[in-house]
């Protein structure tokens, strides 16, 4: 059933382990000094003498203090040609009832480094009965011992102030105001909402239509969408039939209309009339001889025929001259999309 513990009943019914709870919730369940008095600061005031001076303490939500200025305990003489680590812990036991005190474990000599002794990490508002909280340790070099090494946790402060829970909830919230980003960073978001909004006073710059690049600088470049020119295309050509473009039909051009004379070589000319003089060859010297009396064929021993000079076949197109043929064109030079798969996301640069 709940248990009404801050209220009237007329009897004894506020426990330690109440108080306790409550302790632990507001100042944590952990081993702290409060920011009162000396904090239990220690010193030697001689070889054998450790002293903790005023404080105020919390072990698991469990308050305890040094009562009067300060509290003494014993340390062991050293022992010449050997180290060892002392620890001052203050142990608190809830059973089989409630005690507390001030405890040395003494560490174990040894001619190299010294190992502080172990202490128990109990949780008391979990079942267990011991929690010893560590306040310093003394290195002992030889039989001389060294100044106490601090080892209490301090409570939640702030500026070296107690907790006060009022003025924490509106420290958390003026520092919920202030905005994490320096000027000169980034915010990125999938929510459109402007840093502005979420930081009163300070300013933004969106960017937008930019990919992010890491670099020596802040430049900025590049383009989305990218189309080729001559230049960006690889070295190639462009070979005889193999290489069509429909657009281009090529043919060569005509060079000119020319003759060839014969020579005096015995090369064959036939022709075929009804007499030499039809043939063209009216000299009789020219051996003129009939092959077939009833068709009259002749012919006359000439030479082969001669070069009528060199000359040229322009390049014609479809529609073009001679000497202006193409292949044609293809292709449309359209931008294409220059940008891999992304994902948008808002993004600001603080300015101030």
């Amino acid at each position: 059933m709940p248990h009404f513990v801050t209220s009237a009943q007329g009897r004894a019914h506020v426990t330690s382990a109440n108080a306790a709870h409550w302790n632990a919730g507001t100042l944590g369940g952990g081993c702290y000094v409060l920011p009162l008095g000396n904090k239990m600061a220690c010193t030697m005031t001689d070889s054998n003498t450790l002293r903790v001076l005023f404080g105020v303490a919390s072990v698991c939500g469990r308050q305890w203090e040094v009562e009067g200025d300060y509290e003494e305990v014993n340390i062991d003489n050293g022992v010449p040609g050997y180290n060892r680590t002392d620890l001052l812990v203050c142990r608190i036991e809830t059973a089989p009832q409630e005690t507390i005190a001030l405890k040395v474990y003494k560490g174990e000599e040894t001619t190299g480094a010294p190992v502080t002794p172990g202490h128990v990490e109990g949780d008391l508002n979990d079942g267990d009965t011991v929690c010893e909280m560590p306040i310093c340790s003394v290195r002992v070099n030889g039989i001389n011992p060294q100044a106490p090494v601090m080892l209490t946790e301090e409570s939640h402060t702030i500026e070296g102030n107690a907790v006060d829970l009022a003025d924490l909830a509106k420290r958390l919230g003026d520092y919920m105001s202030q905005c994490p980003h320096r000027v000169g960073q980034l915010y990125l978001s999938f929510d459109a909402t402007s840093p502005e909004a979420i930081w009163p006073g300070t300013r933004w710059t969106r960017i937008t239509g930019r990919f992010l690049r890491a670099a020596a600088d802040t430049a900025t470049g590049g383009s989305d969408n990218v189309a080729l020119t001559e230049s960006h295309l690889p070295r190639h050509s462009h070979t005889g039939p193999s290489h069509s473009h429909p657009a281009g039909t090529l043919a060569a051009s005509s060079a000119g209309a020319h003759s060839h004379t014969p020579g005096t070589a015995n090369v064959g000319f036939m022709g075929y009339a009804t007499n030499a003089a039809a043939l063209g060859w009216a000299n009789a010297t020219n051996s003129f001889q009939k092959t077939n009396n009833s068709a009259h064929t002749w012919y006359k021993n000439f030479s082969s025929l001669t070069s009528a000079g060199a000359h040229a076949h322009g390049v014609t197109g479809s529609t073009g001259a001679a000497g202006t043929g193409s292949t044609g064109t293809t292709g449309g030079g359209t931008a294409f999309d220059n940008r891999p798969a992304f994902q948008d996301v808002h993004v600001w640069r603080r300015t101030a």
